[in-house]
């Protein structure tokens, strides 16, 4: 989305990607104000698109906590409040397993999967993923809108976000978050509010073993432009 400077009146784009400070850093922008894109989540090319040509800043987030945030998040909520919030026990290590194991089998099965995934929410790939989480999650319960209840975005990797961005500059981490907030304070003019809490939802992963060889080698396959291109 497209932010003023209130110091100099610059255009700023703010890529807004999913499960990195997005709550806190609108909160920094906009206040309590009822932003209706406030939390859209749009890639540095779709940005460019609805504003033109402009410096950018986002923040990314190591692989294996913005995961485990991702997944939580999607266990947590969904649109309709019907399908995807799960009611019976949290998942275990050996579910998220065999579903990180699918998502990078359907990797390698599919070029540009990922940015495929991101588009087409109602296709046969879209299919095979809710087939996935289905097997290993879901079990007996039914998806009623899995096109707008499961937030697959919150899992995609970072790096689609930020295709074909003219600088890095301006990317930010969110283990260094201070240093992005410092940034909305003294090049953009907005006051930062520290007091601002993230959203917080109860932990659905007490179960899973994040210390997990094959767990760990599976994420580090699904996320490993991220793992590169971010330098984590």
């Amino acid at each position: 989305m497209l932010v003023e400077s209130k110091i100099d009146k610059s255009q700023w784009i703010w890529i807004n990607i999913p499960k990195t400070a997005s709550t806190f850093i609108r909160n920094c922008l906009y206040g309590n104000k009822n932003i209706l894109d406030g939390q859209t989540h749009l890639t540095y090319l779709e940005n460019v698109h609805l504003y033109g040509q402009q410096n950018a800043f986002t923040v990314v987030r190591d692989p294996l906590t913005r995961f485990k945030s991702g997944l939580n998040h999607i266990f947590s909520e969904c649109n309709c409040g019907k399908c995807t919030i799960f009611y019976d026990r949290p998942p275990t290590t050996i579910e998220v397993v065999s579903f990180l194991s699918d998502l990078v089998k359907l990797n390698n099965k599919h070029e540009n999967f990922h940015y495929l995934s991101y588009q087409t929410g109602s296709s046969k790939l879209w299919l095979e993923i809710l087939k996935s989480m289905q097997i290993n999650f879901i079990k007996s319960r039914i998806l009623n809108d899995p096109s707008n209840c499961v937030m697959w975005a919150f899992i995609l990797p970072q790096f689609l976000y930020l295709d074909k961005i003219q600088s890095r500059d301006y990317i930010f981490k969110y283990e260094t978050l201070n240093d992005c907030a410092e940034f909305i304070q003294n090049r953009l003019g907005y006051t930062v509010d520290t007091s601002v809490k993230h959203r917080q939802y109860s932990y659905k992963l007490s179960n899973v073993d994040f210390t997990d060889k094959e767990l760990l080698d599976l994420l580090k396959n699904y996320y490993k432009e991220d793992y590169t291109e971010l330098n984590y």
